[in-house]
């Protein structure tokens, strides 16, 4: 009953590109188009989910800067251009999963996982799990962030 509608709302074929910049603040932003000098990351979505089933990311970073900033403009990208696809993940999952009410206990085991993994992140900037699991929080972090762009413009 939920994936009818969503068949005629996701746009078949649609090939987006955007590219996210770094303000002097140290602040992400995120502009339409091919990347010009000095992107922290861009890409593209094609999303064929109507067609093939499959949508194809394509996600790059400039080198010139930090591996946590890479990931976190690498995320944004992400979250921005699949921002439907994570809306009607959430809706089927909160509708067929969870019967309309993610529980409190569910959610706070949830939050106090992520708490844990960014406070191991931080105290261990030395190891390479703990580096690792920091680029993946980071990127997570951007997907939210991209997400959110959506989310509040109403598209």
């Amino acid at each position: 009953r939920i994936l009818w509608p969503l068949f005629f709302h996701l746009v078949a074929c649609q090939h987006e590109g955007i590219a996210v910049y770094e303000a002097a603040d140290g602040s992400l932003s995120v502009r339409s188009g091919n990347p010009s000098h000095g992107a922290v990351a861009w890409g593209t979505f094609e999303d064929n989910l109507n067609v093939t089933g499959w949508g194809i990311l394509d996600v790059e970073t400039s080198g010139s800067y930090s591996d946590q900033k890479q990931h976190l403009a690498a995320g944004m990208v992400e979250g921005y251009l699949t921002a439907r696809h994570i809306h009607s993940a959430y809706v089927n999952a909160l509708g067929y999963v969870f019967h309309g009410n993610v529980s409190q206990p569910s959610l706070k085991f949830l939050a106090d996982q992520m708490a844990w993994a960014q406070a191991q992140s931080l105290a261990n900037p030395t190891d390479l799990l703990w580096q690792h699991t920091s680029a993946l929080l980071s990127q997570f972090d951007g997907l939210v962030m991209g997400y959110e762009l959506i989310a509040k413009s109403g598209h």
